[in-house]
């Protein structure tokens, strides 16, 4: 579909209006003719979902013949990026839009909403045409939300509602699940296709050739081929861990990955807490690593405590929602150096890349008193493990390490600057730091 003419429903609108879309690949078409009720489009990187995705909304039985459509993403960072491109989109057809809620109304009566899967119930007691289950591998227990909460919005449309699971690939999950159903004859009304990112023509060869030499083999296999692969135990191995102290340090970080939840602290994910440093040659040295279900008082007790007996340079905290709380807290509360990180949105093998890289040239060294502890054990199995809590905050803490202590940070009210310098000092105001 590039181009089409849509009469509004107000007579005091112009008669018709045109609006240009983007003409789909041979890739995107092919699955607009092979389409079922049910649709699993396992995909690489670039390949042009959400053009597609807005596509799908608007062809028969969807937002241009008034239907109301939902479309579903695992985290709000995520449904930031597809708000703004969709409605960009949409843009000539949009009658009202609702930011903080994510609703569009559009002139033809159609209404699309956002729903972040963050929350299992996201999106019960609403009724959709059609539906789109956005970055589908990175929903926790995406069986069970699909099940007890999203396929009962399509109920009152029965077999003409039309449903679609985008996602690339993350190993052996409830997507690669739902990707088999439509393979097997047990599942008539389902439907799925493997799109590599070569299938999007507007891929260069090159790139992919360049994304090939950077990545290990098994990532490019997920990330760009679209495969179906189990990282467990093949992302770093024992051979890989070294042993040491630094001599000189010249830089300390910590990375904290944050796990507020209710008030039983028993039934709470873990938070863990690294601390990295560097020497004058360069060196990256692991130095300890916490993890624990605490309460949020003790969640702040436990970073000052480290701050101060490791001399901390700069303490980065993932910022998500109700992580924020801890890192204006630190800064209302301490002088320690505080910065919020963005994680952009991307999953978790993708942060851990250049981490990994580094354990794979046997560049980083770990306490001896790490050696065939809990931490060892969560790396080694990274990302399939139980628990992922501790290489997060190291992979954190390994982003923020300085090459030296010639910095300082600044704190305005919107973000926290690196800047070379000799001396070492915070500006606290209003507000927290990021680091992207």
């Amino acid at each position: 579909m590039s181009a089409l003419a849509v009469r509004p429903l107000d007579e005091n609108r112009d008669s018709e209006i045109i609006v240009k879309l983007k003409v789909l690949h041979s890739g995107q078409r092919k699955l607009q003719r092979e389409k079922k009720q049910f649709n699993v489009a396992c995909m690489g990187r670039r390949w042009g979902k959400t053009v597609f995705g807005v596509d799908v909304l608007m062809q028969e039985g969807g937002l241009l013949e008034g239907m109301p459509c939902g479309w579903f993403v695992p985290t709000y960072d995520i449904m930031l990026d597809v708000w703004d491109e969709v409605c960009e989109i949409l843009e000539p057809l949009i009658a009202h839009k609702n930011k903080s809620e994510k609703r569009i109304k559009l002139i033809t009566g159609g209404k699309l909403e956002f729903w972040t899967l963050e929350k299992p119930n996201a999106g019960r007691s609403r009724k959709y045409a059609k539906v789109i289950i956005d970055e589908a591998a990175m929903v926790k227990n995406l069986m069970d939300v699909w099940n007890k909460a999203i396929s009962a919005t399509t109920i009152d449309y029965g077999e003409n509602a039309e449903v679609w699971f985008f996602s690339t690939p993350a190993g052996f999950d409830d997507f690669r699940e739902m990707y088999k159903r439509g393979k097997s004859k047990d599942w008539p009304n389902w439907m799925s296709w493997k799109m590599p990112t070569s299938s999007n023509p507007h891929i260069s060869k090159e790139y992919l050739e360049m994304r090939k030499k950077e990545l290990p083999e098994l990532v490019f296999a997920q990330e760009h081929l679209a495969e179906f692969v189990d990282f467990s135990g093949l992302l770093i191995n024992r051979d890989m861990l070294r042993v040491g102290v630094p001599t000189n340090v010249v830089a300390t970080s910590i990375g904290v990955d944050l796990a507020i939840g209710t008030r039983d602290i028993k039934t709470n994910a873990y938070t863990a807490i690294s601390v990295m440093q560097r020497d004058l040659n360069g060196g990256v040295y692991l130095r300890q690593v916490k993890r624990g279900r605490w309460a949020f008082n003790v969640i702040l007790e436990m970073i000052e405590a480290m701050a101060r007996d490791w001399n901390a340079d700069i303490i980065g905290i993932e910022k998500v929602q109700f992580q924020d709380a801890v890192v204006q807290e630190l800064l209302r509360t301490t002088n320690l150096p505080v910065v919020g990180v963005d994680t952009g949105g991307r999953d978790k093998i993708i942060r851990f890349l250049a981490l990994q890289n580094r354990y794979e040239r046997k560049m980083i060294f770990h306490d001896p008193a790490l050696t065939n502890g809990v931490y060892e054990d969560e790396l080694l199995t990274f990302p399939n493990g139980e628990f992922l809590d501790m290489v997060d905050a190291t992979v954190y803490a390994f982003r923020l390490l300085p090459d030296n202590k010639h910095y300082k940070v600044v704190s305005t009210q919107e973000e926290k600057e690196f800047t070379k310098n000799k001396e070492h000092t915070i500006n606290r105001r209003k507000g927290f730091g990021s680091v992207k």
